[in-house]
């Protein structure tokens, strides 16, 4: 296994969600990404399944290039080979 990065949300009084605490960890979570990490999202089927696949959407155009369309085939993508997943 290589590097790990653990997220979680609403550890703190300000109640940042996962989607803000990838943020906080941008960088680091695109190139874990980049080098083909699988990310494993859990918690508010409510939320989560809508704000942080649209946090991977908007890095992709931002760290890639792409547009809203291509990173959110990205995105999709990733799902399709497993490298996503959701336990809501």
């Amino acid at each position: 296994m290589g590097d790990a990065l653990l997220v979680f949300g609403c550890r703190n009084e300000q109640h940042e969600y996962v989607q803000h605490r990838l943020a906080k960890h941008g960088d680091r979570v695109w190139d874990l990404v980049h080098k083909g990490a699988h990310i494993y999202v859990c918690g508010d089927a409510k939320n989560i399944v809508r704000d942080v696949p649209r946090w991977f959407v908007e890095a992709a155009m931002t760290h890639e290039g792409l547009s809203e369309d291509q990173a959110e085939r990205f995105v999709k993508d990733m799902r399709t080979k497993g490298r996503y997943l959701e336990d809501v």
